[in-house]
């Protein structure tokens, strides 16, 4: 792997994701993983932390299916006629986060089963005049 900043900011975790690389942080002490970076780790307080290549892989612990959208989603065509799936993986390596889902039926949510393993998608979202990648996660395909 080349080399990483020494800045453990959410800003090096988006940019890092813009080049399509899914990195969180260890505690060098209890090898705690956080997704996104932090500085100090929760579970001892130590401050040496290093960056740590995440497999992308993860299992669907909780969802929605999202009606009613924001205004930046509305922007892009989500609403109550087109919903959106959000929810909260549990990554191989530990730690739980909230991701969009893709390739899952938001209008049928009874089909979609807690536990359903995923692999890691990067897409790109158009705002305005910028884009930036955006992580989510598909039903994984082996």
């Amino acid at each position: 792997m080349t080399q990483l900043p020494d800045d453990f900011s959410v800003g090096t975790f988006q940019n890092l994701l813009d080049e399509g690389k899914f990195l969180g942080v260890s505690c060098k002490s209890c090898e705690q993983v956080f997704v996104p970076p932090r500085t100090v780790c929760t579970n001892c307080q130590q401050t040496q932390m290093t960056w740590k290549e995440l497999s992308g892989r993860a299992v669907l612990a909780g969802f929605t299916s999202i009606y009613v959208a924001s205004s930046t989603m509305i922007k892009r065509g989500y609403g109550r006629d087109n919903p959106y799936l959000t929810g909260i993986v549990t990554l191989e390596e530990g730690p739980r986060i909230p991701a969009r889902l893709i390739g899952l039926d938001p209008k049928q949510p009874e089909k979609i089963a807690i536990g359903t393993r995923l692999e890691i998608i990067f897409f790109t979202e158009q705002e305005d005049e910028l884009s930036k990648i955006v992580l989510a996660f598909k039903p994984a395909t082996s």
